[in-house]
This record gives structure tokens, sequence and C-alpha cells, in this order.
């Protein structure tokens, strides 16, 4: 973390405006980067399984009962009940 401070620092001092919006970027997603390099974890797989109900959804369109969806839903996920 400090190495990166130091980054801003220096991107700042040089005035490379090209670099802005990249310091602006990291800044806003600084806490999941770090606790990415801390913890090794990322959220992967609840954005794959939100990716997966966004599928079901779109090949489910014009149905409308809810129960079917829920169980496409768990079928995807390997489960049935």
């Amino acid at each position: 973390m400090k190495r990166l401070d130091k980054w801003f620092v220096n991107v700042k001092e040089v005035g490379l405006s090209q670099f802005d919006t990249v310091v602006k970027t990291i800044r806003s997603y600084l806490y999941g980067i770090s606790n990415y390099f801390k913890y090794r974890l990322t959220n992967a797989a609840s954005e794959a399984f939100d990716n997966k109900i966004n599928i079901i959804k779109r090949r489910a369109y014009g149905f409308h009962d809810l129960e079917y969806f829920k169980l496409k839903i768990l079928q995807s996920r390997g489960r049935q009940s």
C-alpha cells in the first residue's frame, strides 16, 4: 500500500493528466484491491452465480411462474427441492 501511495504522489508530481482517471479508479476500488492481496479472495463465484440467474431470466422471458423460476435457479446450482 505504501508503494501504491508513493506511485499516486509521483503521478501527481509529474503532472501526467492521462493517469488521473487511472488513479481515481484505483482509489475508488482500493478497499477491494487491498483485501484481495490480504486474504486472496474474490467475489468471482457470486458474480458467476448472478450471471447464471440473469441468463435464466432471459430464457424465461414471458413466463410468470415464480416457483418455476426458483426451481431453475436451484437446478443451476445442482440442487433440487
